[in-house]
């Protein structure tokens, strides 16, 4: 038997509508009862299910466009693509999105997890042009695999149990990342008692263990130090041109740039893609593991150590720091701390970008040595869990993503 058919002999396809202009207030209710479903509601939900939107229309902005009820399978068409929810609400959806209705013989729980799988698929298909787009009749002839009602059922089954998995450790990241925020803020405002290795007690709580400075209340015991005072703080460097030059590139130094260190939140650096040749070490500049690397271009104060001696442009600052001062970990610590600060201080240009002048005399708090290492404690203890978690879901992601190349072709047959 095939099971495979175009998705038009299951279902009906319709795309959304906009009420124009669509700036017009009166289109919109803040405390309206329809949904107005854009790609961030879709792109952001952590569900298969779409129970809130951040836009809601009035009635005159619902009778411009598509009304979609609760139960309703919509999938986006535009910039962002392939990307399906069933709603679980009423709702009205603009000319991106596309709703599929009017099903038969297909399980909407079903069609929602073969439109994902085919995600990729569709962003193939998509038409280019000021964004990629799909038309109906892109998606009503996509080929999907379709078995009986039994098989179906049983393939959502095995599909929601690792997604609730993903969704599960998905919450206990937030949680523990919000968490780790607030420690941040305590850890660099009343630090850690190292007699008792917990948080020291608040200002309000006993003020005489306080002193007041140009970054506010901060203990007694603690000092204030510009950055290169007790760090090397350097530009990373590539002077040749063109940049792209052969001659550069394929030997035996690794080379990174700010991508590399905005991925690694400001953990440890050990991967690289990208290797330089004697000539390349040349032109740039290497700095020695335990280097902190700051991005000082487009992202501002993204942060990472070197685990291994690396290169980079000067896109990217190296601090070495004194450790005889400092420890390694609590001054990337300080440098994430004061993100907020030194990305305020880039100029609204086309691309931001600081210098070393906004960066060397950064002004850091600085305490004893082991208080140092007890605040990085404290403050790791959160990051490993975090990351143990981020671990779990990118196993359970790869482990969904295999089920469905498996479960969504017929390559394993599903026993029921």
């Amino acid at each position: 038997m095939n099971n495979f058919h175009p998705i038009k002999e299951f279902a009906k396809v319709r795309r959304g509508a906009s009420p124009r202009p669509i700036g017009d207030p009166s289109y919109f209710e803040e405390n309206g009862q329809t949904g107005w479903v854009r790609i961030v509601d879709v792109t952001g939900a952590a569900q298969k299910y779409l129970s809130k939107t951040e836009q809601y229309l009035s009635p005159l902005g619902e009778s411009k466009s598509v009304r979609v009820n609760p139960g309703d399978l919509i999938m986006s068409i535009c910039a962002t693509v392939g990307k399906p929810i069933i709603l679980d609400m009423p709702a009205c959806i603009h000319d991106g999105f596309v709703q599929l209705y009017d099903l038969a013989n297909i399980d909407s729980e079903y069609l929602y997890y073969v439109l994902q799988f085919h995600e990729q698929g569709f962003v193939k298909k998509a038409q280019p042009g000021t964004q990629i787009n799909l038309n109906t009749t892109i998606v009503e002839n996509e080929i999907i695999f379709v078995p009986q009602a039994k098989v179906q059922r049983k393939i959502n089954q095995v599909l929601s149990t690792i997604d609730n998995q993903i969704t599960q450790t998905q919450s206990l990241i937030n949680k523990y990342t919000a968490i780790k925020q607030g420690m941040m803020a305590d850890l660099f405002s009343r630090g850690i008692d190292t007699t008792t290795g917990q948080l020291r007690p608040s200002f309000e709580e006993v003020p005489e263990l306080y002193k007041e400075t140009v970054l506010g209340w901060i203990p007694v015991s603690w000092e204030i130090v510009e950055l290169q005072n007790i760090a090397t703080v350097e530009r990373g460097k590539f002077t040749h041109r063109p940049r792209d030059d052969a001659r550069c590139y394929g030997g035996t130094y690794p080379f990174i740039q700010t991508g590399n260190i905005t991925a690694c939140k400001g953990g440890l650096l050990s991967d690289y893609k990208q290797t330089l040749t004697e000539f390349g070490r040349n032109v740039s500049r290497e700095f020695p593991a335990g280097t902190i690397a700051v991005t000082i271009a487009a992202n501002i104060a993204d942060t990472a150590i070197l685990g291994i001696p690396m290169c980079f442009p000067d896109s990217v600052v190296g601090v070495v720091v004194n450790q005889n001062m400092a420890v390694i970990r609590f001054i990337e610590m300080a440098i994430s701390q004061n993100k907020s600060k030194l990305d305020a201080l880039a100029p609204q240009s086309a691309q931001k970008n600081i210098n070393l002048e906004d960066l060397r005399p950064l002004l850091i708090v600085k305490p004893s040595i082991d208080e140092q290492r007890s605040i990085v404690k404290k403050y790791d203890s959160i990051s490993n869990i975090i990351h143990t978690l981020e671990t779990q879901k990118k196993k359970a992601e790869l482990q969904k993503k295999g089920l469905m190349q498996d479960l969504l072709t017929g390559k394993v047959p599903v026993p029921v």
